[in-house]
């Protein structure tokens, strides 16, 4: 009899084993391609899964949209007119400050330019004098032409001075005109706010010298701000007429901000460069709005359109890049549309409905690749009246 010892009884015993596991492991491994040929099977009787919502064919009042920049009704630099040592400058010529209309900013040394005005009044006080010496001539020369007994008018108008009296009437008118320029020149010597604005910038340091023509600073006014906004001609044919004068919205998407607008004024052409129309909005007292509308700001403007029949209303995401649109017909199967959006507004798209296609429609929400036309799917409804 041959003796197995115990070392090789548990090898045996292992690879026993060893073998029984190789052989259910293989076995299984058959079985499982036939489950899941048979749930594909299943999958696809009953079609690929696909949400959609319920949509119906009506009338929509068109948003127009558009993205402007706010910039004030006035800006203006400030240049000085006539040249000086500075001697003063106002607090409020800080960059940021409001100033009001007619508020000393900066003011320049005032003694030559008195001296002038003082010249110019002594001028015009000689002339004055030379004015009235040559009117008593005049008299006494029409005296003595009367005493003459010639008659008629002298054959000279020197005979009775009239020339030397218009000589003296030029002067005085001359010295008058000189003195009002000497008084608006010492009165430039205090440069002034041109109105109720907020320093942009300062260009001028306490004991500089300015020169007629040196710029002192920049403002913007407090009163309005505009906003323009480029349309294409789609987009023009979708507002409502008269429109000048009717309210308009804006946002400030990184604040989540809101402002309401008036429709002033339309460019009346075509920019040359992105042959585009563009429409103006214009917000009163912009710094008193709650928040307050700053010049330079980025905002998303919406003007209200026109009322416009057979549109439907969608989520943006039911619109592929390729411009399409997949509905779900009565067979539960896929259709599409190549649709180009009239307008757009708060995460939807308007599109117009085809002549011929059903008041009320099935369309896939968030389509993708894998959509072709006839493909079975099972819709499922995420929501109506939209």
């Amino acid at each position: 009899m041959i003796r197995i010892s115990k070392k090789a009884k548990t090898w045996l015993t292992f690879l026993s084993t060893a073998l029984a596991c190789f052989a259910l492991v293989f076995a299984l491994s058959f079985l499982e391609p036939v489950d899941r040929v048979q749930e594909t099977d299943t999958e696809d009787s009953a079609g690929m899964p696909v949400s959609v919502i319920i949509v119906k064919s009506r009338s929509h009042a068109a948003r127009v949209t558009g993205l402007g920049e706010v910039m004030p009704v006035w800006e203006s630099t400030v240049r000085a007119q006539v040249n000086g040592r500075i001697e003063f400058i106002s607090e409020a010529l800080r960059t940021g400050s409001l100033v009001t209309e007619g508020e000393v900013l900066v003011r320049l040394e005032r003694s030559a330019y008195e001296v002038q005005v003082s010249d110019a009044r002594s001028r015009l006080a000689t002339a004055e004098t030379e004015l009235l010496q040559e009117e008593l001539l005049v008299e006494e020369a029409r005296e003595n032409w009367v005493r003459s007994g010639i008659g008629g008018q002298p054959d000279s108008p020197l005979t009775l001075r009239t020339p030397q009296l218009k000589v003296a009437q030029s002067n005085v008118d001359a010295a008058k005109t000189a003195l009002d320029y000497a008084e608006q020149q010492l009165g430039w010597i205090e440069i002034r706010a041109p109105f109720d604005g907020v320093v942009i910038s300062r260009s001028v340091d306490l004991g500089e010298s300015l020169f007629a023509g040196d710029e002192v600073g920049s403002f913007y006014g407090l009163d309005a701000v505009e906003v323009g906004i480029q349309l294409d001609g789609t987009e023009w044919s979708l507002l409502p007429q008269p429109l000048i004068g009717r309210e308009a919205r804006l946002r400030e998407p990184q604040r989540n901000s809101e402002w309401y607008a008036r429709v002033i004024r339309d460019s009346q052409r075509l920019d040359r460069d992105s042959r585009l129309r563009t429409l103006f909005l214009r917000v009163e007292n912009p710094l008193r709005q709650s928040p307050p509308l700053l010049p330079g700001m980025f905002v998303r403007t919406e003007v209200p359109g026109r009322e416009i029949p057979g549109l439907i209303r969608l989520p943006e995401s039911a619109l592929t890049k390729a411009g399409k649109v997949w509905f779900v017909d009565s067979d539960n199967q896929l259709t599409s549309l190549r649709a180009e959006p009239l307008f757009r507004g708060d995460g939807t798209v308007f599109i117009k409905v085809p002549a011929g296609m059903a008041n009320e429609l099935r369309v896939a929400v968030s389509p993708n690749n894998s959509f072709v036309s006839g493909l079975q799917v099972q819709p499922i409804e995420e929501g109506k009246g939209r």
